[in-house]
């Protein structure tokens, strides 16, 4: 938390999307949006900075529907400020100015399958172009995105269950590592031994070697187990009881509203961490 300031910062890093609060070159306006562009990531750290200080800035906003930026955009500093993006933890700065770092990294087919969805139903390509598009970027991801990883309190990360790999919504399971850079809530009351009670909680290495909390969510939890956490969880936060209503909510490639456990306990994890971090729980 920054001095005279209870504005928390939420840093998520998400493979396949651009930054929400970021900066770079505004591209030509036509008809149909085109992959490419810069993205200063020097300008996106003296906006962060800014607004953790309580100040505010001038930056890009970048539009997901059209994949283009749009007009320099005011912004103020909010008593949550989210982060959204590829780059955030690239500098040790830039990381120094979050309260919680999430990086989100579903199973690279499922990733796939969620950018061929998005671009082709919200953007006009086709998917020889999202595919050939994601290879030529191959490279990039492996040297720039994904060493982030280890810099996150808590890497999520959607898959779909064995046998059914055709699934990419409601029933995906979902991984947590939860590293000790944050104090993570007591799940011991909701927490029976063996997968079938829908979670599991154990000790484990990270793929660096780093000991973690490794928490699983399965996509076939019945709805009174997930309640269960739901529970507990609205009652460590009840300062965010009102965002209750449309927890897990999301709309899939039918442009359906649907809901989604694992995605309900997530978004709750998160906010979990916003909220103690806004009250000064995490302030050094």
């Amino acid at each position: 938390m920054r001095k005279g300031s209870i504005t928390a910062t939420l840093a998520v890093g998400v493979f396949g999307l651009s930054m929400v609060v970021g900066a770079g070159t505004q591209l030509a306006d036509t008809d149909t949006p085109k992959y490419g562009g810069t993205l200063e990531v020097g300008t996106v750290y003296v906006t962060i900075s800014a607004l953790s200080w309580d100040a505010h800035d001038w930056n890009w906003k970048h539009n997901h529907d059209t994949g283009q930026f749009g007009p320099c955009e005011y912004i103020e500093p909010k008593e949550y400020i989210i982060v959204e993006g590829l780059l955030g933890y690239a500098t040790r700065a830039m990381r120094d100015c979050y309260d919680v770092k999430v990086y989100l990294g579903p199973d690279e087919a499922l990733r796939t399958k969620w950018k061929i969805q998005r671009d082709v139903s919200r953007r006009g390509y086709t998917s020889d172009e999202v595919l050939a598009e994601l290879d030529r970027r191959k490279l990039d991801r492996v040297s720039h995105i994904h060493p982030q990883r280890t810099f996150a309190d808590m890497v999520v990360r959607f898959y779909a269950p064995d046998g059914r790999s055709d699934e990419s919504g409601a029933h995906l399971n979902v991984r947590h590592t939860l590293r000790p850079t944050l104090p993570h809530p007591d799940l011991s009351p909701i927490l029976d031994a063996g997968a079938k009670s829908g979670f599991r909680l154990e000790l484990a290495r990270d793929i660096d070697g780093k000991p973690v909390d490794v928490l699983e969510i399965s996509g076939d939890i019945d709805d009174r187990r997930a309640k269960q956490m739901e529970d507990l969880l609205w009652s460590l936060i009840p300062e965010a009881s009102h965002l209750r209503a449309k927890l897990g909510e999301f709309t899939d490639d039918q442009k359906q509203v649907r809901s989604s456990h694992p995605l309900a306990l997530s978004q709750l994890l998160i906010t979990y961490h916003l909220v103690k971090a806004a009250m000064g729980h995490y302030a050094v």
